[in-house]
């Protein structure tokens, strides 16, 4: 059995949606049970936070009108994608009340004025319900028995963290037994929601952002799979971004260890939580291009394997400094405060570095929240500085350290902060976002290129 993970712009319309029937089928081989998970399409659930907020801060309109623009833009997929009308109709049905669900809940965050994290959770949740009947309506319409599957059923169970839950392991091995299973005994292909689950009391929580790279492999976990398949538009993890080094090579092998680094420094084509349940199990995760299906891509196991060290970088971020403003008044508990109201207010803070001199905390968002995370720590009473246009560049692998820090120092770049990781994973860099791209391609012909094979 394989479990296929499909992201945003792999389902980003009907087109799109059509390819990916057509990647399963090719790819997969002669009778093999396939589980199929999606995300929501491109740009959905960002929208969704939005709505979200401005829901919260009592801004009717600007949540009002994207909606509408939300709703149609589902809909006329579902008329591109229809076998037949009557189906047609089934699944705008569920389009429409998903829809009338939403504004329900939006209507009532902006009445009390205030957003909680269940209730973030359950907005956010939204565009993975309306992606999975979508590809799965695809499946049948090319003749492949499918369902779409809400892992937020019964499926996938969470504690209540919201916002950032964790999986039950007990919980998702029954889940996955009783609603899974039997629809692939049945010859189906089961197309499930990433990003979401629920705790055991069915409340939707969502898994952190990104978080359906982690819902492939938690099912894939606990259906004890062959292989975990997470399709990207890249041929794997590779030693540089392929854009800004175009002789960047494709990393064949990786061990768990090594691409759970990478993915906590900002490899995009994986999510940083996605090693943890497979490394339990010993699943294998094979990272793959849907617009080369015919090449192998990066396998990663608990098999150990060399390899150059890869340059990951990230842009679109934004530093925020904050301060107590106040002399001595920042404190640990401050400090605490700061990061739980970020992550109540669903912001993903990828690096925290801590001055105790300067009497505060320097926190890398995306620059998607920045404003939320000003608001957020003003609302704290502490000063805020905004550093936009930020990005990172990280270069991880063994002895990398020293290597790095040298070609730094004759690279004349502008270091907004620098952090280390452990002694074998490497260095992270902040940099301004226009000096990124020849710091990539200094580093990696520096400290990479010589290593590659």
């Amino acid at each position: 059995m394989i479990v296929m993970k499909f992201g945003g712009t792999s389902v980003n319309g009907a087109d799109n949606m059509r390819e990916v029937v057509q990647t399963v089928l090719e790819s997969r081989g002669e009778d093999t049970e396939t589980v199929v998970v999606v995300s929501a399409m491109a740009g959905v659930t960002d929208a969704l936070l939005k709505a979200a907020r401005a829901a919260g801060a009592g801004q009717a309109n600007a949540w009002e009108h994207g909606l509408d623009d939300l709703e149609q833009r589902h809909l006329d997929v579902a008329h591109a994608l229809a076998a037949g009308a009557e189906e047609c109709g089934l699944v705008c049905e569920h389009i429409d009340r998903v829809f009338a669900e939403l504004r329900a809940i939006l209507q009532s965050i902006a009445v009390l004025g205030e957003l909680t994290p269940r209730a973030l959770d359950r907005v956010a949740s939204t565009g993975e319900r309306l992606a999975a009947p979508l590809v799965s309506m695809a499946f049948r319409a090319a003749g492949i028995a499918s369902e779409p599957v809400e892992s937020s059923s019964g499926v996938v169970i969470t504690d209540a963290h919201f916002g950032e839950a964790t999986p039950d392991d007990t919980g998702t091995w029954y889940g996955t037994r009783t609603k899974i299973r039997p629809m692939l005994g049945k010859g189906q292909v089961p197309v499930c929601t990433g990003y979401i689950g629920s705790t055991p009391d069915g409340v939707i929580t969502t898994l952190g952002r990104g978080g359906s790279d982690y819902s492939a492999a938690i099912l894939g976990a606990a259906l004890e799979a062959d292989e975990v398949w997470i399709w990207s538009d890249v041929d794997g993890i590779l030693t540089a971004d392929p854009k800004i080094v175009p002789d960047a090579k494709v990393i064949g092998h990786l061990s768990y260890a090594a691409a759970a680094e990478m993915a906590a420094c900002g490899a995009d084509v994986l999510h940083p939580k996605t090693i943890r349940p497979l490394i339990k199990r010993a699943v294998p995760l094979r990272l793959k291009n849907t617009f080369n299906p015919a090449h192998p891509g990066t396998l990663i196991s608990n098999r150990y394997s060399e390899h150059p060290p890869a340059i990951i970088s990230t842009g679109k971020l934004c530093l925020v400094t904050i301060r107590s403003g106040e002399g001595n008044g920042w404190t640990p508990e401050v400090t605490a405060q700061t990061l739980r109201h970020m992550s109540h207010a669903g912001i993903d803070v990828l690096l925290f570095l801590q001055s105790a001199w300067q009497n505060g905390v320097s926190l890398l968002v995306r620059e998607n929240d920045r404003e939320a995370a000003m608001l957020t720590a003003a609302a704290d009473k502490l000063a805020v500085h905004l550093r936009p246009g930020a990005a990172t560049v990280s270069v991880i692998g063994p002895e990398v350290i020293r290597p790095t820090l040298a070609a730094l120092g004759d690279s004349a770049v502008n270091v907004l902060t620098i952090s280390q990781a452990t002694t074998d994973a490497g260095v992270i860099v902040v940099v301004p976002e226009a000096e990124m791209p020849p710091l990539v391609r200094h580093l990696h012909e520096r400290v990479s290129a010589g290593q590659i094979a």
